[in-house]
């Protein structure tokens, strides 16, 4: 069993973010939706990562091509000595792999920021359905009663 440090910190931050989420979020269909955002941004995650190691050989090819094509114009710069030559297949080829599994990396990010957007807009609106409506304006009223001295021991009008 190999130590993945990455995976550790992604478990040790959803821990976190669950004890942070967990006040706000009291009713049941709060935590459906919790659910249902997670399960939708696993299921995307494990859809984008099939399909990278199924097409990683086309994607790469296709990179490749791309990098011959633009070693292979002609640019207006300063040329390169003379003998030196703009192709050097193992430096296109692992340039090519690094821009495939850049960009899959990039959609692996992008989709944990589209979560984490979701996630926060949830736990935002369960917190503005939990605001107390009209408590500050009561318990106002309440202070600021200006009747006279056993006028004000009777019960309020207010309560």
């Amino acid at each position: 069993m190999s130590f993945d440090i990455t995976k550790e910190l992604q478990k040790t931050f959803d821990k976190a973010v669950m004890s942070h989420e967990a006040p706000s979020l009291k009713t049941p269909k709060d935590w459906q939706e919790l659910t249902k955002i997670r399960d939708a941004a696993t299921d995307r995650i494990s859809a984008a990562t099939q399909k990278h190691f199924d097409e990683y050989d086309s994607r790469v090819e296709t990179v490749r091509k791309r990098l011959i094509d633009e070693a292979a114009e002609q640019k207006f710069e300063y040329p390169k000595p003379a003998g030196r030559n703009k192709f050097n297949g193992t430096t296109i080829i692992s340039q090519a792999h690094r821009e495939v599994q850049g960009d899959h990396e990039r959609m692996i990010m992008q989709i944990r920021d589209d979560e984490t957007i979701a996630l926060a807009n949830l736990q935002d609106e369960a917190a503005q359905r939990n605001l107390p409506h009209g408590k500050a304006k009561e318990h106002f009223n309440q202070a600021r009663d200006q009747r006279s001295g056993t006028d004000r021991r009777a019960p309020s009008r207010h309560r």
